[in-house]
C-alpha cells in the first residue's frame, strides 16, 4: 500500500503499445543482365542505351573520332559515360554536343531528356 502524499496515477504512454513493424521491401530489382558494365571502344562509335552505359577509349587515337548518340531505346534521364585515357593528338566530338581538346584525358556525362541527348558534364583529367 502506498500513503496518499506518495500514491500517483499511471501515466498514459504506460498503456501505449507499438505495433509490429513490417521492414520488408514491396519489390527486388532485377540484376543487370550487362556483364561488362566498361565496354573499351575504339574509332567512330554509335552508342546505344540498350548494352553498356560506360564506354572507354584507351588506345591511341589515330584520327578524330565522332560519337553518335543513339535514341533508340532511351528513356528520359538515362545516361551515358565516355571516358578517355589514351593518347593521340585527336580530338572526340560527342554527339555533336562538344568536341573536348585534343591529347587530353578527358570524362564525359550525357542524359536523355526524352527527346535528344544533353551534356552534363565534361572534366578534363590530370590539370
Amino acid at each position: 500500500m502506498v500513503c496518499k502524499e506518495c500514491w500517483e496515477p499511471r501515466h498514459e504512454s504506460d498503456f501505449f503499445r507499438v505495433k509490429p513493424e513490417d521492414i520488408s521491401v514491396p519489390f527486388i530489382a532485377k540484376e543487370s543482365d550487362d556483364t561488362s558494365p566498361i565496354q573499351t571502344v575504339t574509332g567512330n562509335q554509335t552508342l546505344v542505351v540498350s548494352g553498356s552505359r560506360v564506354y572507354q577509349y584507351t588506345a591511341a587515337l589515330t584520327a578524330n573520332v565522332t560519337i553518335t548518340l543513339s535514341t533508340s531505346d532511351a528513356k528520359a534521364y538515362d545516361r551515358i559515360q565516355i571516358y578517355r585515357t589514351g593518347t593521340g593528338a585527336y580530338t572526340i566530338d560527342i554527339g555533336g554536343l562538344v568536341t573536348t581538346i585534343s591529347a587530353l584525358p578527358f570524362f564525359a556525362e550525357v542524359e536523355f531528356n526524352g527527346t535528344s541527348w544533353t551534356l552534363v558534364h565534361l572534366t578534363y583529367l590530370g590539370l
